[in-house]
């Protein structure tokens, strides 16, 4: 795909020498290195669903639509691609209200993207909502689901999984979950494997934890609860620690992911939660923002 040319892949697996010691050892995954705007686990979803465009561009001759809110990382990254493709793309966005000129949506708008902005009750009803659907109807659109969540997330993810093991083969990957794609489709990748896989959740639902903890046939998920008072909500301990970690390891964090996770991760380490000798994968998922094209 012509796009990756112009990425960083194989993203860099780094060890975080401030945190390894004699006892364990600490990798991060920098997709957040791929790229400054199509980064992290986004560009990992989104992959297949662009092969999958390309290869049916006759049946899908309007373009793209896909889903997210405000501030959503993935309508971010996902017109970014779209434009790099010279692909057309409308967004459906969660709220009537929402501000236009934010840094996410003014970006989208810059990239080509349409907008329609739908009410919070209609967007729950996704394509079987009045406006989606009068949308889909009068146009050949391929529907990309919010956060790339379906099969041609896996792709990508499937990618990520063998970059690390190209390298190690951990005794634990860790990362930060939102829709559960990239975590269902590491778990699907390392099933039976030594490998255990520590989710960490920046949502409060309930439906996500149950769907993947289903899916682990061999006990392998260890599944974390959000801590910090709900998606996007930040705390002064949860601010404290991300700044304190990112002192200690220049790695460029931010509060909504990337600064969690990492935060989880100073706690278990206070916990000595992780035996002797293990191989700690982190998955950097990007969300970093950059302020203009």
């Amino acid at each position: 795909m012509y796009l990756e040319s112009q990425l960083q892949l194989p993203s860099p697996l780094q060890e975080i020498k401030e945190w390894s010691d004699s006892n364990t050892q600490y990798f991060i995954k920098r997709d957040d290195l791929i790229d400054s705007y199509i980064s992290g686990n986004k560009y990992r979803k989104l992959k297949g669903h662009l092969i999958y465009y390309f290869k049916n561009q006759r049946k899908y001759s309007d373009g793209i639509v896909t889903y997210g809110g405000a501030y959503s990382n993935h309508l971010y990254s996902a017109a970014s691609a779209c434009k790099n493709l010279d692909i057309q793309m409308t967004a459906i966005v969660r709220g009537l209200e929402v501000d236009m000129n934010n840094q996410t949506l003014s970006h989208v708008v810059q990239c080509g993207t349409e907008i329609i902005k739908i009410s919070r009750t209609e967007y729950r009803k996704k394509d079987k909502g009045e406006v989606v659907s009068r949308l889909i109807k009068n146009g050949n659109y391929l529907i990309v689901p919010e956060g790339g969540n379906n099969n041609h997330a896996r792709l990508g993810v499937k990618e990520l999984v063998n970059e690390i093991y190209n390298t190690l083969t951990p005794d634990f990957i860790c990362l930060m979950s939102g829709t559960g794609a990239t975590a269902e489709g590491i778990l699907n990748e390392i099933k039976g494997s030594q490998t255990n896989l520590i989710v960490c959740s920046a949502v409060r639902d309930e439906s996500v934890k149950q769907r993947i903890l289903q899916q682990d046939a061999y006990n392998q998920v260890v599944w974390r609860d959000e801590l910090w008072g709900g998606f996007g909500k930040s705390r002064p301990d949860l601010i404290n620690t991300m700044d304190q970690v990112i002192k200690e390891t220049s790695i460029p964090l931010e509060y909504v992911y990337s600064g969690r996770l990492m935060a989880h991760l100073t706690l278990l380490r206070k916990e000595n939660y992780f035996p002797n000798h293990s191989k700690v994968v982190i998955i950097h998922t990007g969300g970093l923002r950059v302020s203009s094209h």
